[in-house]
């Protein structure tokens, strides 16, 4: 049985020179236990989902026991594994949480990994570069619509890769005239005060002051190294 498995070429951030892409993997669905439980349900029609959720949990339970007990488990998709990091003075010296720590090492076996690249089939879909998505936005003044920008008061963005660096200038909500509808200033304001900023969601306030007119809402953020990329609210907004 073979599958398809998707992945898109984006440029490299650390490399950005002409003809240095790297691959990523797209996932179709990310799944858990419950998932694959279901599945597995039909081929193991004596054993209810409860048993096997009960058999998996013990089975996590157990690799965490012997490993903590200073064991390697192979389960045969997979190693458990300890190791230390961090240098040791020298033979009488001993471990230090400040200068060594613990790493819990998780490697398919060898079987496995020949196994997946086997039955593996790839296929090209087109890149999509990240930007940010602004796609909901609420006016947070009384009844005012969500269609107007109040002066003063709070509003709410949300949408996706909206996170960015504050003390940056190019960085930002800016608020940005339309042209040919009337605002009184043609020029662009940057937002400067939040109550919140998160990768999905912005309350922020309306500056002062903001003449009447119409307004489009832009956010601009780096991405990678030094990659500054824009996204657009898809509707105009109008401060009465």
């Amino acid at each position: 049985m073979t599958h398809k498995i998707a992945y898109k070429l984006h440029p490299n951030p650390v490399r950005k020179e002409q003809g240095y892409y790297r691959a990523m993997i797209e996932p179709a669905r990310t799944l858990n236990l419950e998932d694959i439980i279901a599945e597995m349900e039909f081929r193991h029609s004596s054993l209810t989902p409860a048993d096997m959720v009960g058999l998996f949990r013990d089975f996590n339970h157990t690799v965490l026991k012997r490993l903590l007990e200073g064991d390697n488990i192979n389960t045969g998709l997979i190693i458990f594994s300890l190791s230390l990091r961090g240098n040791f003075i020298d033979d009488k010296d001993k471990f230090d949480p400040k200068r060594h720590h613990l790493r819990v090492c998780v490697k398919p076996t060898r079987k496995f990994q020949r196994t997946v690249k086997s039955r593996a089939r790839l296929t090209k879909k087109a890149g999509v570069t990240p930007r940010p998505q602004l796609s909901h936005y609420i006016n947070q003044h009384g009844s005012d619509p969500n269609t107007v920008l109040t002066p003063t008061y709070t509003a709410k963005l949300k949408g996706h890769h909206l996170a960015f660096d504050q003390n940056d200038p190019r960085q930002g909500l800016f608020i940005v005239p339309v042209k040919g509808d009337g605002p009184l200033t043609t020029e662009t304001i940057r937002v400067e005060h939040y109550s919140l900023a998160t990768k999905s969601q912005l309350i922020f306030r309306v500056p002062n002051d903001l003449p009447p007119g119409a307004y489009m809402l832009e956010l601009r953020a780096i991405f990678g190294v030094e990659d500054l990329r824009s996204g657009s609210y898809h509707q105009t907004l109008h401060v009465q």
